[in-house]
């Protein structure tokens, strides 16, 4: 876990990618009955601090 994560939003969605296997954004909405309009702003935060990777459709942790 990254120490600069400070939301729990962040933390969940970043652990939910640690574990799952290359989860899409449609699985990890799914996944954390999380809506995507509030899973998107998350997920580029951690793309941009360079904690995920966002690869076409899957995502996975850096």
């Amino acid at each position: 876990m990254p120490n600069d994560l400070e939301s729990d939003g962040a933390k969940l969605v970043y652990l939910a990618v640690d574990v799952a296997d290359e989860p899409t954004p449609a699985e990890l909405t799914n996944m954390l009955q999380m809506n995507s309009l509030a899973l998107y702003p998350i997920l580029r935060t951690l793309t941009e601090r360079g904690h995920i990777d966002t690869d076409g459709e899957t995502i996975t942790c850096t």
